[in-house]
């Protein structure tokens, strides 16, 4: 009803023909409302007039009808701050003309109320200076047109009736002017104040997000350092005996370590730049076979040391789809994935890898089971933290897990963890079907 209500305005008016902010759009519709009344209401005064053989006023009703008339084109054409000046003007010309002719008691100042009241709202804040002297004129004016000593139209048809019928008329369509003007202005306070809690509470987030943001940089910058300084030492130290020794047995043994170090390195500079991207990047959204993607970030670790020694076990559907983004999809499964292949306990008859799903009305459940070392009941809570190793075999930067937690929020999803150390690790991803 209300799009319906702004079509059949923006149609009759063309104000969308126009560039104009969303306060100075309702100023202008607002400026065409009372430009409307104003004309039916000379319309409603004109057809008394005439039933009441009161011809003197009517030249100056049809007058007033072209006035509100003109707005209207001039508002259609685009120019809307003379229309804004034309009504003013304009309407407290005839209604100052009107309160010094027709006797008192019709109560044509009336009028005064609603039409100043009118003249701040139609021009705003922004241009106070022409209200103030719009209204400081036109109050003058009504002052003068009430108390003037000079003879007002007092003809034979000037009947008590006729003096009831025009104040009762007068009170209704100022009334019915003023609710409009203060239903407006109600409304632009209401969205003003809406607009202004929704920015607190979105300053109040974007606050709580800094203050982990720095906290997780303070963390990421300190642990980083040491991080990196770690192999960089123990590549300068090795490269170091190197250069003591041409034993040619001990040089392979020495280029072998260089190596470990340098992809200790390198996986720790991979996963800051997955931590990065997950952070910076947008959520791109597309319809993904989840099997498929499972099935590839299997793959990508058919090589990974002593993947060929772990069962997997894939039961999950072949047809099904979900609308999730591939690149965090593949960095969550695949930091899961290389966990279960990292920490597998080969001393175990059978080690596997069991993935799993189970769909209910909102989402997804992913559950990745394997019985390798397990985790300790007292990690349980910190192994989504920065750079945190729950396993004394970890070689990596601990970056792996708070990555896939941090992916898993930006999907809206979850992750839980269920573990008995020695015996198996259970992860549970659960993923929205809509996001």
């Amino acid at each position: 009803m209300k799009e319906a209500i702004i079509r059949s305005y923006l149609s009759l008016f063309r104000v969308s023909h126009f560039v104009l902010s969303p306060q100075e759009y309702k100023r202008v519709i607002l400026t065409t409302q009372l430009s409307v009344i104003f004309v039916l209401a000379l319309v409603c005064f004109t057809v008394l007039d005439i039933f009441s053989d009161y011809y003197e006023v009517v030249p100056f009703n049809l007058l007033g009808i072209a006035l509100g008339l003109l707005v209207i084109y001039l508002n259609n054409k685009g120019h809307f701050m003379t229309a804004r000046i034309t009504l003013a003007i304009g309407v407290n010309a005839l209604a100052i003309f009107f309160t010094a002719v027709l006797v008192r008691d019709m109560g044509v100042y009336i009028f005064s109320v609603c039409i100043n009241f009118g003249v701040f709202v139609v021009f705003g804040y922004e241009r106070l200076k022409y209200s103030w002297i719009i209204v400081t004129i036109s109050s003058i004016g009504f002052v003068v047109a009430i108390f003037h000593p000079y003879a007002r139209f007092t003809g034979d048809f000037v009947t008590p009736e006729y003096i009831s019928e025009n104040l009762l008329t007068i009170y209704l369509i100022a009334s019915f002017s003023a609710v409009v003007i203060v239903y407006y202005m109600l409304r632009v306070n209401y969205k003003f104040e809406s607009t202004l809690m929704m920015r607190e509470k979105d300053i109040e987030f974007r606050n709580q997000e800094l203050l982990k943001v720095n906290a997780e940089l303070d963390k990421f910058f300190y642990s980083a350092s040491h991080d990196m300084r770690a192999p960089l030492t123990s590549i300068k130290g090795l490269i170091h005996l190197m250069e003591m020794t041409d034993d040619t047995k001990e040089l392979k043994e020495y280029a072998a370590m260089l190596k470990g170090r340098a992809e200790n390195l390198d996986q720790f500079i991979r996963s800051i730049s997955e931590y990065a991207a997950n952070s910076r990047q947008q959520v791109n959204y597309q319809m993904l076979n989840l099997k498929s993607v499972l099935k590839e970030n299997l793959e990508n670790f058919k090589f990974y040391p002593g993947a060929n020694k772990v069962k997997v076990i894939l039961d999950v559907p072949s047809d099904f789809l979900i609308n999730s983004d591939i690149v965090r999809l593949q960095v969550i499964f695949g930091n899961i994935i290389s966990n279960a292949f990292k920490y597998h306990d080969l001393a175990k008859a059978d080690p596997f890898l069991k993935i799993t799903s189970v769909v209910n009305q909102n989402a997804i459940q992913i559950y990745f089971e394997d019985n390798g070392s397990g985790i300790r009941e007292e990690y349980l809570s910190k192994i989504f933290s920065m750079f945190y190793r729950a396993n004394t075999q970890s070689e990596g930067a601990g970056l792996g897990l708070f990555i896939v937690r941090e992916a898993i929020d930006k999907l809206n999803g979850a992750i839980e963890v269920k573990s008995t150390y020695g015996v198996a690790t259970t992860f549970i991803v659960s993923l929205p079907l809509d996001r």
